[in-house]
């Protein structure tokens, strides 16, 4: 009895470790799925996350690229290309303008960041030439080839105030030569680009370029044979409160704002939509990651070009005349032209330097300003030469105090500048101009010889600095005050001896909070508080403000230094 007892004990204590090993086993092996499940599951996210973390890298480097276009750009700083639309056919990476019998559409807007080069009708019409040629050079693109994670290539809507109307070489905004400088910020012609959250709150509403990624396609896309619309690539979000934004809408022509919406992927509400297929019955995701320019952004460094290209112009001014140009007064309205011993105040783009003619025997024009002047004979060739003066044929050419002669007949300058002749007759002196310089003549006794100026009888024309013309056209000369020190004494922030500096003032501050001035700024103005902010900067000593010094709503002046 015990035996058996024994045995059957045995025998229940076998088959429940058999049964034990079978859930074991069973476990194991739904451990095992599990883990395969869970494996599989990261992998995919790891897989994504690597994806994002590309399209996010890619993403930023488009927008640099992009801003780097646009300060960069050799005709209007500030312009942006069009995007690579596919109303040619095809999207070929370059830049879409339209052809001269059409007119500007706002669809112009949106499209595929243009990656290399533009297309035939992106050329620019030469306003400063009178005979209207056209500067035939092709726009190139962003010289990147850019793809989000999932191999697509970038979207990209411009703001319809940085598009160049290159039919007749206007912007869209006032159809006249671009105006890029600071007024944009606060008078922009149409309103700027809003960027929002996925709940629909404002993130900006400050935006002149946003940069897509699209991602992969959702909810039905088609983008089969690569000309597919916007609408196969950006997505839609259709709100709780049925408001809807379309990541492939753009600005119409009545100026309805356009929005984009900003978020990582997420699930959106299943909504009726002819885009996509059945989403009565199945809900649709939203995949597009963007990045936003705005106007801000882009006005730090188009403040640097223009500060750039000034700077460059007032030392090499100082280069060949030993000192900086004296500054034009504040307030100036007519043009903007040195004032003697004016050390402080707008920049003289107009006018440095004036020289005259007395006579057709006399002339004064300092040295300084000049490389030489030369007198021709009437006829025959000079016999003697003295001091800077050299002589070939009828020509005495004369970069100082000299003078050339033969028989009766001379020609003298002195140090100051101030030639003279005994011949009598036509005479004609001609003064070369250095190439960082322009030259006005009054069109009595002097005029334009080439990029020189001549004069045969009483007379007189000015020297000014040669800007580019964008720098002109785009008045940039009004928003940059202007100093320099004959003993290099200024100081930004803790950098000290400093020769010469310029201030961008930025839009005049009229609301409050109010700057250093306590009312509203009104340019122009002989007041330098109507132009800088802060009272280190107005108080009419040496010490200006750091140059990293950060902008705030009371606050946009950004000092610069010329030298050294």
């Amino acid at each position: 009895m015990a035996h058996n007892l024994n045995y059957s004990l045995r025998n229940f204590q076998l088959k429940f470790c058999q049964k034990g090993a079978v859930l074991i086993l069973m476990a194991f092996i739904l451990g095992l799925g599990a883990a395969a499940y869970l494996l599989k599951a990261l992998d995919a996210a790891n897989v994504k996350a690597k994806q994002d973390e590309k399209t996010y890298r890619v993403l930023g480097a488009a927008k640099r690229a992009l801003l780097a276009w646009a300060v960069s750009n050799p005709d209007n700083p500030g312009l942006m290309p069009y995007p690579d639309r596919n109303a040619d056919g095809n999207y070929d990476d370059a830049s879409d303008c339209y052809a001269s019998n059409n007119n500007f559409s706002p669809n112009f807007t949106l499209g595929r960041l243009p990656l290399f080069k533009s297309d035939t009708n992106c050329v620019t019409q030469d306003t400063y030439d009178p005979t209207g040629a056209y500067d035939l050079t092709i726009k190139s693109g962003l010289a990147e080839d850019v793809r989000d994670g999932s191999g697509e290539r970038l979207w990209y809507e411009v703001s319809r105030n940085l598009l160049h109307d290159y039919k007749s070489n206007a912007m869209h905004s006032n159809g006249t030569t671009p105006i890029i400088n600071p007024s944009i910020v606060s008078a922009p012609a149409f309103p700027w680009i809003v960027v929002r959250d996925r709940n629909g709150a404002v993130i900006s509403d400050r935006v002149v370029a946003v940069i897509i990624a699209p991602g992969s396609p959702i909810g039905g896309q088609n983008r089969s044979g690569g000309i597919a619309n916007a609408n196969q690539y950006l997505d839609k979000i259709v709100m709780a409160d049925d408001t809807t934004y379309q990541n492939y809408g753009y600005q119409d022509a009545v100026n309805t704002i356009q929005s984009f919406i900003m978020g990582d992927d997420f699930r959106v509400v299943a909504k009726n939509d002819p885009t996509y297929k059945d989403q009565t019955i199945e809900p649709y995701y939203y995949n597009d990651k963007l990045v936003y320019i705005t106007i801000d952004e882009l006005m730090v460094g188009l403040n640097k070009r223009a500060a750039a290209e000034a700077g460059a112009l007032l030392r090499v001014y100082k280069a060949k005349t030993g000192q900086y140009p004296y500054a034009a007064n504040l307030g100036t309205s007519l043009n903007y032209a040195s004032v003697l011993s004016n050390t402080k105040g707008m920049l003289p783009i107009d006018v440095t330097d004036s020289c005259t003619c007395a006579s057709f025997q006399s002339c004064t024009c300092s040295f300084k300003p000049i490389i030489s002047v030369t007198f021709t004979k009437a006829s025959g060739t000079w016999a003697t030469r003295t001091g800077a003066c050299l002589i070939s044929s009828s020509k005495c050419t004369c970069s100082g105090s000299g003078s050339c002669s033969r028989s009766s007949i001379t020609f003298a300058c002195d140090s100051a500048g101030t030639c003279t002749t005994n011949q009598v007759g036509v005479n004609l002196f001609t003064y070369t101009i250095p190439s960082y310089a322009d030259v006005v003549p009054d069109l009595t006794g002097c005029f334009l010889s080439g990029s020189n100026a001549a004069c045969n009888s009483a007379g007189a024309f000015t020297i000014g600095l040669k800007e580019a013309p964008w720098f002109k056209a785009n008045l940039w000369q009004d928003y940059f005050y202007y100093e320099w020190s004959p003993t290099s004494i200024l100081q930004s922030g803790e950098k000290a001896g400093i020769g010469a500096l310029l201030v961008a003032a930025g839009e005049p501050i009229t609301n409050t909070p109010f700057s250093s001035k306590g009312s509203a700024q009104s340019r122009p103005s002989s007041i330098i508080s109507d132009y800088l902010d802060s009272t280190e900067n107005t108080d009419g000593n040496f010490i200006f403000d750091a140059t990293n010094k950060q902008k705030s709503n009371n606050y946009n002046d950004q000092t610069y230094i010329v030298a050294p």
